[in-house]
């Protein structure tokens, strides 16, 4: 579950030219349990999660609106080319 500001869940669920995905990244305390940083290359470890808001019922809360992210759908590289791919079709993540 994940605590979003009313702001950026009212624009995430809103139709766009550019479809917009929410992306939690979950990192560990310490940094070198999840950054490795070469000369020719950044690593991050760990998980990243998506979830597409498009459509999602508009809310009366002032602050913040709590929405669970599928730990199912994890960002890969795979993932990201996946839904790239989907979106040149015109079809939506």
């Amino acid at each position: 579950h994940y605590p979003l500001e009313v702001a950026a869940y009212n624009k995430l669920r809103q139709k766009c030219t550019n479809p917009r995905i929410l992306m939690v990244v979950y990192v560990p305390k310490s940094i070198n349990s999840w950054i490795q940083i070469g000369s020719d290359c950044l690593t991050l470890y760990h998980s990243a999660y998506w979830l597409s808001l498009l459509n999602y019922p508009s809310t009366n809360n002032q602050e913040t609106v709590t929405v669970k992210v599928p730990t199912t759908q994890k960002m890969t590289s795979i993932e990201l080319s996946r839904i790239m791919t989907e979106l040149a079709r015109g079809q939506l993540p």
